[in-house]
């Protein structure tokens, strides 16, 4: 299964690292949803197949040339010349990665696969918080209010 590629100002705003931008210019792009969009974006910045998106008119030429613009130049150059036993040796020095972490990173780059430095690479980063908004105090100020009514009334009918 092929990945289908993002709007050429989505992949360039990842590129940039304005992950937030992508997701604006994704959901415009494609009139999807919140989500849809960031689990597409975050989707391509690790390397994963995309969710299933509406048709849009991408070029099929940006995968491969978004894939490759995340790869270091040296290991570009590399698979340039045809060496790609140079190529993986290289990405790894950059990355610290495996072999076969390294291997099946050119391997899925050749595919045309989007490939991604930051998940590539071996020391991971904490995943942002998720914000839970509710009701806030709301529930609670309204469960004390009761709390206290039902003293009250206690209170004043027991205690004559």
């Amino acid at each position: 299964m092929t990945t289908p590629p993002l709007p050429q100002d989505v992949i360039d705003a990842i590129a940039s690292g304005h992950r937030i931008e992508a997701i604006k210019r994704l959901r415009e792009a494609a009139r999807i949803d919140l989500k849809t969009a960031h689990d597409a974006v975050e989707a391509w910045v690790e390397g994963r197949p995309l969710p299933s998106l509406p048709e849009m008119s991408v070029s099929p030429a940006v995968l491969p040339r978004a894939a490759a613009s995340v790869l270091p130049e040296d290991v570009r150059d590399a698979l340039s010349s045809g060496n790609k036993i140079e190529a993986i040796k290289r990405l790894r020095e950059a990355t610290g990665l495996g072999l076969k972490e390294a291997k099946d990173l050119m391997e899925a780059h050749e595919a045309g696969v989007p490939v991604s430095m930051q998940a590539a690479s071996k020391p991971a980063t904490a995943p942002m918080p998720t914000v839970v908004s509710g009701r806030g105090g709301a529930g609670r100020g309204m469960l004390i209010a009761v709390v206290v009514a039902v003293a009250l009334a206690a209170w004043w009918w027991f205690g004559r």
